[in-house]
């Protein structure tokens, strides 16, 4: 009895054995064989619309975001539809018609043109059960609300964070070169009415107007150069033309198309580091050219590329994972490109760290994690990084900004 009791017991052993070796070895098979657990691949088609800048505006900025954006959406077989518009009531116009949309867009992601504007479309887009998200240029999240409007996810770079830091390097160039004080500088805005040009003329004030208050700065002008060289050429000749006798120290652009601009205007008088110095935003191809032969003493680095890799991301994520980024509102910084540094060109890391909640099933991405060191850029895509080191968070590496000069 007690061997037959023992054979029994051996038997069952033996088949438990055979089944969890099975069981391994299909578990093996399908990780060998790479067949993904839940696959990245749509069950469904998702069209996506994208309501863009023109790409005349900004000197580049957008044709970067554009083209990144597609690229990150298509690895994930999400088709993207750009539609672009110069002015707001395009735009305006071009939202109504999404509504009417057949087939039904699955999500649109938006850079307003006006802040205000923009609005009633979210409100309708909410409506219809379209998930709205807003990249580079959000709406006036107070009025949004009050609207009873609601988006997803806004990434952009933090304007007025960014606009600082530009305006203090512009005050520590010119306290390391011994210029004479009062600074005299001139500010050329983006269109006045986008999310943008105020955040970063906020910025710039922050840290302009208490030296102003000092008697250390004098604003000799500001005007709004409405993001293009040919307005911006014309704000210059104007403010040139109306303080002849006045030696500008310095130009502060808060976007690289006026910087071109502002730079054809002093070039024609003359004027062009001689004494006066031209300072950007964004580095877009234009901006990175004048920092490159010295026209552009330097560029606040904002290709636009980040943003829209960061965007398709979590678009991706929230159609295919269902998952929504626990940073409402996510901000890029980067740093300040000169002519000492302008071709460094260093790595992006992958979506930052804190984005979803642990543990959440996230799409996997071309870069690797935040908190490594960071992967390649795609070969198409070109990636300008000041900043060195992993990034476990958006928020701004603190440094020394003397050490651009």
């Amino acid at each position: 009895m007690k061997n037959t009791t023992k054979t029994a017991i051996t038997h069952i052993v033996t088949a438990i054995i055979i089944v969890a070796i099975i069981i391994v070895a299909v578990g093996a098979y399908f990780l060998i064989a790479g067949i993904p657990r839940s696959s990245s691949t749509p069950t469904k088609t998702y069209n996506v619309a994208y309501l863009s800048w023109d790409l005349s505006i900004g000197g580049g900025f957008f044709v970067n975001l554009t083209n990144t954006l597609q690229a990150t959406l298509s690895t994930y077989g999400i088709n993207l539809k750009v539609f672009y518009a110069a002015d707001p009531a395009t735009q305006a116009s071009q939202a109504d018609a999404l509504l009417s949309a057949t087939p039904k867009y699955d999500a649109v992601i938006i850079s307003a043109l006006d802040y205000n504007a923009i609005i009633p479309k979210n409100v309708n887009f909410n409506k219809n059960g379209i998930p709205v998200f807003y990249i580079c240029c959000g709406p006036n999240e107070t009025a949004l609300q009050q609207a009873g409007g609601s988006y997803i996810n806004l990434v952009e770079q933090d304007n007025v964070r960014s606009a600082a830091d530009e305006a203090r390097f512009v005050v520590a160039y010119l306290e390391s070169h011994n210029f004479a004080k009062p600074y005299t500088i001139v500010i050329l805005n983006g269109a006045h009415s986008t999310t943008p040009a105020l955040q970063r003329a906020q910025g710039v004030h922050e840290v302009l107007d208490p030296l102003v208050a000092e008697g250390i700065v004098k604003i000799v002008s500001e005007q709004y150069g409405d993001w293009t060289s040919p307005t911006a050429k014309s704000e210059m000749d104007s403010i040139l033309a109306a303080n002849p006798n006045i030696n500008i120290d310095v130009v502060l652009t808060t976007q690289d198309a006026m910087a071109v601009g502002a730079v054809a205007s002093l070039k024609a008088a003359g004027k062009l580091n001689n004494p006066t110095v031209v300072v950007g935003h964004d580095c877009v191809p234009s901006g990175l050219t004048l920092v490159k032969t010295g026209d552009m003493l330097a560029c606040y680095i904002n290709t636009g590329s980040q943003q829209a890799y960061w965007t398709g991301q979590i678009v991706a994520n929230y159609l295919l994972r269902g998952l929504i980024p626990t940073m409402h509102d996510m901000n890029v910084f980067a740093g300040v490109a000169t002519t000492s540094n302008v071709t460094a060109a260093q790595k992006l890391p992958g979506l930052p760290a804190g984005t979803y909640p642990s543990g959440a099933n996230v799409l996997p991405h071309t870069y690797s994690d935040a908190t490594s060191s960071g992967g390649n850029a795609p070969s198409d895509i070109s990636y300008l990084v000041i900043v060195a080191g992993p990034f476990s968070s958006l928020s701004l590496i603190s440094e020394d900004l003397t050490r651009y000069l």
